[in-house]
């Protein structure tokens, strides 16, 4: 059993698309997208909108704190990551070009 906060993946999309990912994702207290606090670059471009909670995202040297029913949508290849203080509950889905 590990101690460190899970963040929860579910894909939506029943057919896996090349191009597109639907998820549904949970991040518990604590969680984020990367173990390390490293932002992360790939190919693409992320959509998402909070379902319920408080998500913080960083693009850049940019940080948003984003409440239920906000939503943001960046080009990957810009430097990011997600994290979470309290448990959050996001739809998104990314688009791979």
């Amino acid at each position: 059993m590990s101690n460190w906060p899970v963040v929860r993946w579910e894909r939506l999309d029943p057919i896996s698309d090349r191009d597109t990912d639907f998820l549904f994702v949970v991040y518990e207290a604590g969680g984020s997208s990367s173990s390390d606090s490293m932002l992360m670059r790939h190919a693409g471009r992320e959509h998402a909108i909070v379902v319920k909670g408080t998500l913080m995202v960083q693009i850049g040297f940019d940080v948003f704190e984003l409440r239920t029913g906000d939503a943001v949508s960046f080009d990957c290849s810009r430097p990011h990551r997600y994290w979470m203080r309290f448990q959050v509950v996001i739809a998104s889905f990314r688009r791979v070009l």
